[in-house]
């Protein structure tokens, strides 16, 4: 009979804790839902941020990679939502980089023998969000790294939220022209 007390005591005391577990593991999976959409809206800031630098050719195309899930290294192409909303009238196209058009600018990047250049042809550029962190207060710090040509451009960003959308402004910490 006292070994049956104690049992009862063991299960009584581990419901509530079962109980408690459950809406946290809940609250959980609804944050990593909202860090996936606060991520996507910061890479958009980031990259409009980046295509409004004063330096860029605006007939070019732009490339572009983002971050992948948090915690990771690995890079992911933007989907149609996300080039589309980041194609501006009067600009070159905006495409996920598996589909960037050709470089004529150094051979490394298309071969010992590079074709001729057509003529009009602008070389893209080549924008992948390396690094996103979210900090705390509701802010977000962003590496953003530019090439194009023999050329390239290194960006830290910061986002904010601002009525309803997040904005970014960015800072050259690196250029390198090859």
């Amino acid at each position: 009979m006292g070994k049956m007390r104690i049992l009862r005591a063991i299960v009584l005391i581990s419901l509530p804790l079962l109980a408690v577990r459950t809406p946290v593991h809940a609250q959980r999976a609804a944050s990593t839902a909202d860090d996936g959409a606060k991520r996507r809206a910061v890479q958009l800031a980031a990259v409009r941020a980046v295509m409004r630098q004063p330096h860029r050719d605006t007939l070019a195309a732009t490339c572009v990679s983002l971050a992948g899930p948090a915690g990771t290294t690995r890079r992911v192409e933007p989907d149609s939502a996300f080039l589309a909303a980041l194609q501006a009238p009067g600009h070159g196209p905006v495409v996920p980089l598996g589909r960037c058009p050709p470089t004529y600018e150094i051979g490394e990047r298309v071969g010992p023998n590079p074709p001729p250049r057509p003529p009009g042809a602008l070389d893209p550029y080549h924008v992948a969000i390396r690094r996103l962190t979210l900090l705390r207060g509701g802010r977000a710090r962003v590496q953003v790294w530019e090439d194009r040509g023999a050329g390239t451009t290194r960006y830290a960003c910061t986002a904010t939220p601002a009525a309803g959308t997040w904005s970014a402004t960015c800072r050259v910490t690196y250029i390198a022209i090859f």
